[in-house]
């Protein structure tokens, strides 16, 4: 989520094809090369994509915590793989405020907000209909929400 980030079009509707089921690491990172390219922002520094699967906050910036504890351990990804965590802290998203526990992960590809964490003990609602993600703090709306598939 930022101010300068935008939806971004879905350019494909309905079931994915086998093909697509197996896509790569490669071609998630082209993915969202493609992203930053239609957009002109840099994922990685800018923007936070939402992610229903995801247990926990995580980014690869470490220019984004306003605080942050030196940890050493490792979690599995999505693709089952294990990566190292660095450090734990909290980031400042505007219109969302402090988001404490995020972990600073280097070598993921971009940050992520986890839907469940953020449903927790927050004011924050995720609200997802006919293809589009709403993001609320105290009733307002906040940002706009990148939309991928995939």
């Amino acid at each position: 989520v930022s101010p300068r980030c935008r939806k971004s079009p879905s350019p494909r509707r309905g079931r994915r094809s086998s093909q697509e089921d197996k896509r790569t690491d490669y071609d998630s990172v082209n993915g969202i090369r493609d992203i930053e390219s239609n957009l002109g922002v840099n994922i990685r520094e800018q923007c936070w994509l939402i992610d229903s699967g995801a247990t926990t906050h995580t980014s690869c910036n470490r220019e984004l915590f306003t605080s942050l504890d030196e940890v050493s351990f490792n979690i599995k990804d999505a693709n089952q793989k294990f990566i190292q965590v660095v450090g734990k802290g909290d980031v400042h998203i505007p219109g969302l405020g402090r988001i404490k526990e995020v972990l600073f992960i280097p070598e993921i590809l971009y940050n992520v907000l986890s839907i469940i964490k953020l449903s927790k003990g927050t004011k924050i609602k995720v609200s997802i209909k006919d293809g589009t993600v709403q993001l609320t703090n105290n009733g307002k709306e906040v940002g706009d929400v990148i939309v991928s598939c995939g």
